[in-house]
């Protein structure tokens, strides 16, 4: 509603000898059915308006109406908002609204309609230039006229197309379905309100048949907008609506084998990732292999939606330990890996040992790694070794054509702080670890919460993000100074003796202090009220908060203690910011991907268990619209979802615009559009953006590739 109250009160002045109007026809329809009519502009003495607002009024016999944007609105790139029975046609752009169909609406007739003849008048018209100057304008009036077939004779039920999205050049298949079996052959009429988009005239439903398909086609889409598929019978009417999405340049973002080392002959598994789905029509990833003993395919084909396809390396008999690096490209994004050829005549030695986490309290676990050069042949037994303060096993198998394999240190009743080695051996090589042993910390007295923050952005909540991490302030957590990190892949309900408890159940916990305490929100129903305690291991909890479940409460991680955002130029490892000797950092260039690492995004398209991590073979989106703000410059991102391997971490990658301003700290921050239509805002970080003038070679994801 505020968007009328801005129309109204932004029209300051009358535009003399200029006028329009806003007429609508009239057509036939069906009592419990629907029609279609279309509303036309009508400019008069070089009226040019590029904004209109509008009632309408008619009578009980007109149950509901609803309203999509006709050609002369999308030609200039307007957007349409009802409520109740009032419209807006606006747009954050200097377009006129040339005359024509500038809205069709739909009005739906009651089943018990009294009159033959219900008219419809177009009221309160209110039109406005650029400037936001006033035209004087009019409205007119139609009517439905009630008509229809015999009671008995089938009806016109619903309409659908799937695909709904359609990028250029591309189909959706659309299905007619009746209210039953049709007596006889049935010719339903079919229009497209969007010229961008292609519909046969009719489709015949045959008899004894209750539906009927038919296909629609896009020509090319140049800007995203949305096209109305409507079918009529006996003046009764169903629609369907098409979002049209222009092409959008897909990169590759990964290329991962498994194993790395393969005992040749052999063969391991390896997948490719796209940043972003492949688009209408699908898309080929051309591969390659640096070693002729390693061979690939020459490329893949991955279908519309697909983002990560996989493909088998097979190594030959080799006499030499070998290596070869395969390369996927496409567009301008190449990845590769590293694949290793093992011999049998060479054999593997112990590489590695590592444990985590690498301090324990008493009877705590932790899981160590023994790691080899290659990968074994056969089986290869490990041995190992501590002192009485640990317990590991008499040795570890690592499997054939594995390099590496696990078991589990664990601690008995840890009386004073010490450190224990671990040793493991393998013929004549051996690899130590140091675990360090701490007598567990007890605390006293009860908890004190402060309150519930946004994890990324510290800022204070009342809201807890399903499966999004949300952070609990307050003193005496833990003792002063002690504090634990969550190990391993799935997220612990306990750490430092600590627990989160959320309406009497614990929940994940990523990180716990003396201060502070990371956890994960539930999966629960929106608007559902929380009691969040905090459990200790001994003594009494917290005195309990209250939150609610919201949808969304975007926030992006900050680094260094300050305001640059977490914002990684993609495939490189590297932050977008000044350039820090010593540190992965240097600012991004316009054009390349970037990744930004947020929290709180909203809803799932998927739901994952609690303190379970993303999968890595599929992508996890989320569902409410998202942009991003760099610079001033609203962008649409290619992908906004869950970080692929990571516990409750949200991911949003977007191309930097061309025209995006320069600078070491220039302002980023993403909007998040609610299912309410609620536009929730993050906290602003800051990048850095290269000068285009200063970049002198070919960006290809996020490297330069001199031109000498």
């Amino acid at each position: 509603m505020y968007r009328f109250i801005f129309l109204a009160a932004a029209v300051q002045s009358i535009t003399l000898g200029q006028s329009i109007s806003l007429s609508i026809g009239s057509a036939s329809g069906t009592p419990g059915g629907s029609v279609p009519i279309a509303i036309n502009l009508t400019s008069i003495g070089g009226a040019q308006p590029a904004g209109l607002q509008w009632s309408f009024a008619f009578s009980s016999d007109i149950t509901g109406v609803t309203v999509v944007t006709g050609s002369a609105a999308t030609a200039a790139q307007k957007s349409l908002s009802c409520s109740a029975n009032t419209c807006l046609i606006f747009g954050l752009n200097t377009s006129v609204i040339e005359n024509g169909t500038v809205a069709v609406a739909t009005f739906q007739i009651a089943p018990n309609a009294s009159a033959t003849t219900i008219p419809i008048q177009i009221t309160g018209v209110v039109a406005s230039t650029i400037e936001g100057s006033s035209i004087s304008a009019s409205g007119g009036s139609g009517a439905v006229s009630l008509s229809g077939p015999a009671p008995d004779a089938a009806r016109l039920a619903s309409l659908s197309c799937a695909p709904s999205t359609l990028g250029s050049n591309a189909t959706s298949t659309c299905t007619v379905s009746l209210n039953k079996a049709a007596g006889s052959t049935t010719t339903v009429s079919i229009n497209s309100g969007n010229a961008v988009v292609t519909a046969p005239a009719s489709v015949t439903v045959a008899a004894s048949q209750s539906s009927a398909t038919f296909t629609v086609s896009s020509g090319t889409v140049s800007n995203a907008q949305n096209a109305s598929i409507a079918a009529t019978l006996d003046g009764a009417s169903q629609t369907a609506t098409l979002t049209l999405t222009p092409l959008l340049t897909v990169l590759v973002s990964s290329l991962n084998c498994g194993p790395a080392t393969v005992n040749a002959p052999g063969t391991s598994a390896c997948t490719v990732t796209l940043a972003s789905a492949a688009p209408s029509g699908g898309l080929t990833v051309s591969l390659a292999s640096s070693n002729p003993s390693v061979t690939i395919p020459a490329s893949l084909n991955l279908s519309q939606g697909q983002s990560t396809t996989g493909f088998t390396a097979t190594v030959a008999s080799v006499g030499s330990d070998q290596t070869a690096v395969l390369t996927a490209t496409l567009s301008s994004s190449t990845q590769t890996f590293t694949l290793t050829a093992s011999a049998p005549s060479t054999p593997a030695t112990l590489s590695g040992l590592s444990c985590a986490p690498s301090t324990l309290g008493s009877n705590a676990t932790s899981t160590c790694t023994v790691s080899l050069s290659k990968a074994a042949v056969v089986n290869a037994s490990v041995f190992l070794t501590s002192n009485a303060a640990i317990t590991v096993p008499a040795s570890v198998t690592v499997g054939a054509n594995q390099s590496s394999a696990t078991f589990t240190a664990s601690s008995g009743t840890v009386s004073s702080a010490q450190n224990v080695t671990v040793t493991a051996t393998l013929s004549a090589s051996r690899r130590t670890a140091t675990l360090t042993l701490t007598p567990t910390a007890v605390t006293s007295g009860k908890p004190q919460v402060l309150g519930i923050f946004n994890a990324a952005s510290f800022a204070p909540e009342l809201t807890c993000i399903p499966g999004s991490f949300a952070s609990l302030m307050g003193a005496g957590f833990a003792p002063n100074g002690f504090w634990q990190v969550a190990a391993g892949d799935t997220l612990p309900n306990n750490l430092t003796g600590l627990e989160v408890r959320i309406n009497d159940a614990a929940v994940p916990m990523l990180f716990a202090s003396d201060t502070l305490i990371n956890f994960q929100c539930p999966n629960l129903p929106l608007s559902t009220e929380l009691t969040i305690t905090v459990k200790p291991a001994s003594g009494p909890e917290s005195d309990p908060i209250k939150a609610l479940v919201g949808e969304a409460s975007p926030g992006i991680f900050l680094l260094f203690g300050s305001a640059q955002g977490a914002v990684l130029i993609a495939a490189t490892g590297q932050i977008a910011m000044p350039t820090i000797e010593g540190l992965p950092t240097r600012p991004a260039r316009a054009g390349e991907f970037l990744s930004i690492y947020a929290s709180g995004i909203g809803p799932l398209e998927e739901s994952l268990p609690a303190g379970a991590p993303a999968p890595i073979d599929h992508l996890v989106r989320t569902t409410d619209p998202v942009t991003v703000v760099v610079g001033g410059v609203e962008v649409t991102p290619s992908f906004s979802g869950l970080a692929p391997g990571q516990v409750g971490l949200n991911q949003v990658n977007f191309k930097l615009p061309d025209d995006v301003a320069s600078g070491d700290a220039v302002e980023l921050y993403v909007r998040v559009v609610s299912a309410a239509g609620s536009v929730l805002r993050s906290n602003a970080v800051t990048i850095a953006v290269q000068d285009k003038s200063s970049v002198t070679g070919t960006v290809i994801t996020g490297t330069i590739k001199s031109e000498n």
